[in-house]
Order: C-alpha cells, then sequence, then structure tokens
C-alpha cells in the first residue's frame, strides 16, 4: 500500500483498460477541463434562456480542483455568452478544526502503538451538517433562495458538501469533481488540499 503514502506522479499510458463504447457516448466526452467548462456553460446558457437564472452545484471527491473549475465556467459564461456568474464555496461553513477533530476522534483514534501510520479509522455514522456551523450553513441556505426567487444569471456553488441534501434542492445542476486516489494524495502531499475546517496548509512531502 505505499502508493498511498508515496506515490509517483507519472500515468503510463499503457496500464488503461480500454472500454468499448458507442459513439453516441463517445460524443459526450470531453479531453480537457477548457472542453468541460465550455459544455457546462453551454448547459448553464440554455437553463437561463429558459428562465431567467440558473444555480449550480458542484461538489466532488476531497481535493478537486473546485475553484479553478468554477473560476474557469464563469469565465467562460462572459466570454461566450455575456451571463454573469455569482461565486459561492463551502469551505467557510465548516467548523473550525479544533471543533472538528474533537468531533470526529473517536473515528480517527489517535493510537500510534496499535496503529503506528494512523491508517485505520471508522466509518463517520453522522451527516455533513453535523459537521457544519448552523449559522454559516443557514447564511449559504438564505442565499441560494434569494437569487433562486430573484436572481438573474448563473450562480455556481462549490466545494465539499455543495451537493447535500438542504443546499441540492436549490441547484438546477449538479456536477460532481471525481479524483483519482493517486492525485488525491499528491495533492494533499503538496499543500493544495488540506483537511475540512484547516486555515493553513502546508506540503508534507
Amino acid at each position: 500500500m505505499s502508493f498511498m503514502f508515496n506515490p509517483y506522479p507519472y500515468d503510463d499510458p499503457r496500464a488503461v483498460n480500454h472500454i468499448q463504447l458507442n459513439e453516441e457516448i463517445k460524443t459526450t466526452f470531453t479531453r480537457n477541463s477548457m472542453q468541460t467548462a465550455d459544455k457546462v456553460a453551454s448547459a448553464i446558457n440554455d437553463m437561463i434562456s429558459k428562465g431567467k437564472s440558473c444555480i449550480v452545484g458542484i461538489d466532488g471527491y476531497i481535493s478537486a480542483p473546485f475553484e479553478q473549475f468554477s473560476g474557469l465556467v464563469s469565465l467562460r459564461l462572459a466570454q461566450l455568452f455575456d451571463v454573469k456568474a455569482t461565486v459561492l464555496n463551502t469551505e467557510e461553513v465548516w467548523l473550525d478544526s479544533d471543533a472538528l477533530h474533537e468531533r470526529l476522534l473517536p473515528y480517527l483514534p489517535e493510537d500510534r502503538e496499535e496503529d503506528p501510520v494512523l491508517l485505520y479509522g471508522r466509518l463517520y455514522d453522522k451527516d455533513y451538517e453535523s459537521l457544519m456551523s448552523k449559522e454559516k450553513k443557514e447564511q449559504i441556505l438564505r442565499q441560494l433562495k434569494d437569487f433562486k426567487e430573484n436572481g438573474h444569471g448563473a450562480l455556481i456553488l462549490y466545494g465539499n458538501a455543495a451537493l447535500m441534501d438542504s443546499f441540492r434542492e436549490y441547484c438546477d445542476l449538479k456536477l460532481f469533481i471525481d479524483m483519482t486516489q493517486k492525485r488525491t494524495i499528491l495533492n494533499i502531499r503538496n499543500g493544495s488540499c488540506g483537511n475540512l475546517g484547516e486555515k493553513g496548509r502546508m506540503a508534507i512531502n
């Protein structure tokens, strides 16, 4: 399991299981972030043309490039369709790191005699909202509700838990950014991603 701790940043093009797909499905694929952003921007514009606004929720796996992709979608909306996007993120909604540490400690025990590298933990049996500031969560909900009723253009809510039930009900378009295990570990190690609620991040290489 060494790949979990020190993966090598290389993708072997030969180590691929080629999946046979029909041509119709192949036409829905995009090859890079720009193509994907253009496709999302087009879908948002189509929804706006049928109404006055569109709320987009972008959730994903830990370390997903939420901010970069949301920014790219906002840019392409403006460039291609002259649509202004309001952007919100879930980063500020979490309890502070000390409170989260205490709440999650029963699920992530720190017994280095039994588990020297702290690899093991228990499944968290509560929901996202139990890890959030109620006031900050309600603030986002008010913004979503107000935009749904009175907004024009696009609103993009991005970050972990952007598609949890109470946020999801306001979203017209729902996206999930998946990540490979290798890329996730590399992002954590280089400091571009950290634990929920952490204000400062540092590389751990």
